[in-house]
């Protein structure tokens, strides 16, 4: 019971990430869309708010992935299961396989989905933020596309991380399974000893019985005699 809920909380994290997954690869699409200078302000604006959203998205679903009540990613520590009554025997499933998958709020980190533009071009705002770092707007339309391209570069590695993560969760699910079909096997070689020692083998003493039947009928037979 114990590693079948280490399995379950494994898939609801496997669920969380594929969803985050999507929301990046859209954020590339979008950043990819925004980098392209044909694309009038407003347009520039309105995928720039999208960006924004998806990056809030994203920490949502960081913020609410729970199990039995307790967040999955971010832990700083080892996740126990224990396998048995032995205090030794236990899965130590490390914080990489549930890490923090919230996009950085701060400049500077690998995982910070965009900069923030400022300031107005033809008395239209450009002020719509979309990450953490701010650009300065001599020339807007170069900074938009300088924006949307370190979005493509930060979402792209986003990406790579999140995929990674998707491995390191897949391998400590497949540990689990491994380890119930062991336990599994154990216990009914268990079972099967048991039942040799302290069950009755009918097939056996039915012929010791039949064996016995047939020895006392010919005793019988030769007394008659």
């Amino acid at each position: 019971n114990n590693l079948n809920d280490a399995i379950s909380m494994a898939q609801t994290a496997e669920g969380a990430l594929q969803a985050v997954s999507a929301m990046a690869q859209r954020i590339i699409m979008l950043a990819t869309q925004g980098a392209n200078e044909t694309m009038s302000y407003e347009q520039r604006s309105s995928v720039a708010k999208e960006l924004a959203v998806l990056r809030e998205a994203i920490n949502s679903v960081a913020g609410r992935t729970k199990y039995t009540g307790t967040m999955i990613f971010g832990q700083t520590s080892n996740t126990s299961i224990q396998v048995s009554n032995e205090a030794t025997d236990n899965i130590a499933i490390t914080p990489a396989s549930f890490g923090s998958m919230a996009v950085a709020a701060t400049a500077g980190t690998s995982i910070a989905v965009g900069v923030t533009v400022t300031g107005t071009a033809n008395g239209q705002s450009l002020s719509t933020a979309i990450g953490a770092t701010s650009v300065a707007t001599s020339t807007p339309a170069a900074q938009y596309t300088t924006a949307f391209t370190n979005v493509q570069a930060a979402a792209a590695l986003y990406l790579t991380e999140i995929t990674s993560q998707r491995g390191q969760l897949g391998a400590v699910q497949n540990q689990l399974e491994y380890t119930v079909s062991n336990l599994t096997e154990f216990a009914n070689n268990l079972s099967a000893s048991r039942s040799r020692v302290m069950d009755t083998d009918y097939a056996a003493e039915t012929a010791n019985l039949t064996k016995g039947q047939i020895l006392q009928q010919a005793a019988t037979a030769m007394l008659a005699q």
